[in-house]
């Protein structure tokens, strides 16, 4: 008896080996796909995470700036505060020296001394005095206390001239002085 194979053992196996082939392509190609849809899953949650970080670093540039803002708003309103100060300080100090500088003129000028004082003129300059004394002796202890003083400086009898009121003679004057403000 005679067999006959009708089927070709060769061709299957070319067959088999090109399904093989062809399989491990389709594996082959979807392992690539889905390696490249995990790509692009985990791309988009990289992006997407940026984009939240930059908003926030947009809305924190943002805060920033309104507290950039507030600080030179701030730093402006302390600067016109502290020339607000130091003006009413010296201002204080100012207001103060007069008051000094006439208690210094009345422990100068006690009851015994001659002299009248008739004007008293004081700027932030020096102060100019003008009055009557019987003598000229009687003129300087009261020039050298005011030198002695702590607030009048550079004293300088400016004149010192014979006048006749009311029938009396006496001799008018004229001083001016700088004031100093002791510390």
């Amino acid at each position: 008896m005679i067999r006959i194979n009708l089927l070709a053992k060769k061709a299957s196996k070319k067959k088999a080996g090109a399904i093989q082939h062809l399989a491990l392509g389709l594996v082959a190609v979807l392992l690539l796909a889905v390696g490249l849809g995990w790509v692009w899953v985990d791309q988009s949650g990289k992006l997407n995470k940026l984009r939240a970080e930059v908003a926030k670093q947009e809305a924190e540039k943002e805060r920033l700036k309104n507290v950039n803002e507030q600080k030179a708003k701030f730093e402006a309103e302390k600067g016109e505060l502290e020339r607000k100060l130091a003006i009413i300080t010296r201002l204080q100090k100012e207001r103060i020296v007069p008051v000094h500088l006439l208690d210094e003129l009345t422990r100068v000028l006690d009851g015994s001394t001659p002299v009248w004082i008739v004007s008293y003129g004081y700027t932030a300059g020096g102060v100019a005095l003008d009055g009557f004394s019987l003598s000229n002796e009687a003129l300087r202890p009261m020039v050298d206390n005011l030198e002695k003083s702590p607030y009048y400086k550079d004293v300088e009898l400016l004149f010192s001239e014979r006048t006749e009121i009311q029938g009396r003679e006496l001799f008018r004057f004229s001083i001016k002085a700088s004031v100093q403000q002791p510390d």
